[in-house]
């Protein structure tokens, strides 16, 4: 019951009743759910020790704290945005409602943002279709950076990769089927049928580059890719 008290406190004017509300409610470790949203608007006070001890706060409520969090990758200000994501990943937050709402904040204006939710979606489940959905995203954002990131993401992930590169090998955009190719190619451990038939296929695309891209996948195959891609296929392409 003291939690509901308490929370009022976390406005004071002195930072030192504001450091000591937020210390007492650490203590209290998941029976201070009920105050997760106002923890996380504490981890914007102008106090240092007191965004810290927020943070902690926080880190003790665990799934509770996800919805705050959540609404807060809406806010206005992209600071707040990136200090959502990076809360969210700090705190080990991976929940399924978690992974969507950073998914969708790969659709954010600023880049800097986007960033920031590709590498927390990268410490996700690497067996969540979704979050391999999100990375795939990433492959075609407009910002050079943002998309190196998610195909270095994908090529750690290792297999599971390989479903959602060879949908994105389709895409509409040139230069993101040229990444997702050349993330494929490296993948050429873990390629399987459909991520060949990919590479055979791009190698009829109006993009010089993508279908020298395509031939370097397959070259690294070795003969592998007769194996998966078919003799007589694979030669009449060639």
């Amino acid at each position: 019951p003291l939690v509901k008290e308490l929370i009022p406190l976390l406005k004071d004017s002195l930072p030192v009743i504001r450091r000591a509300v937020v210390q007492t409610l650490t203590n209290f470790k998941g029976d201070a759910a009920p105050a997760a949203p106002a923890l996380v608007a504490a981890l914007k006070d102008a106090d240092f020790t007191v965004r810290q001890l927020a943070g902690q706060a926080l880190k003790e409520i665990g799934a509770p704290a996800v919805e705050p969090l959540i609404e807060l990758l809406n806010d206005k200000d992209v600071a707040n945005r990136s200090l959502a994501i990076t809360k969210i990943d700090a705190l080990g937050l991976r929940t399924k409602e978690a992974g969507k709402a950073l998914g969708k904040t790969l659709n954010d204006v600023n880049p800097t943002v986007r960033l920031a939710a590709l590498v927390a979606l990268s410490r996700f489940d690497t067996d969540d279709v979704d979050v391999f959905a999100f990375l795939g995203v990433g492959l075609g954002d407009k910002e050079k950076q943002v998309r190196l990131t998610a195909a270095a993401i994908l090529t750690e992930k290792g297999p599971g990769s390989v479903e959602i590169l060879v949908k994105t090998s389709e895409d509409a955009n040139s230069v993101t089927r040229l990444l997702a190719l050349q993330t494929l190619g490296t993948l050429s451990d873990y390629i399987d049928e459909k991520g060949v038939l990919a590479l055979r296929k791009a190698m009829g695309d109006d993009d010089v580059k993508i279908r020298q891209t395509a031939l370097s996948g397959l070259a690294s195959l070795g003969p592998r890719a007769r194996t998966l891609g078919g003799d007589k296929e694979l030669f009449q392409a060639l």
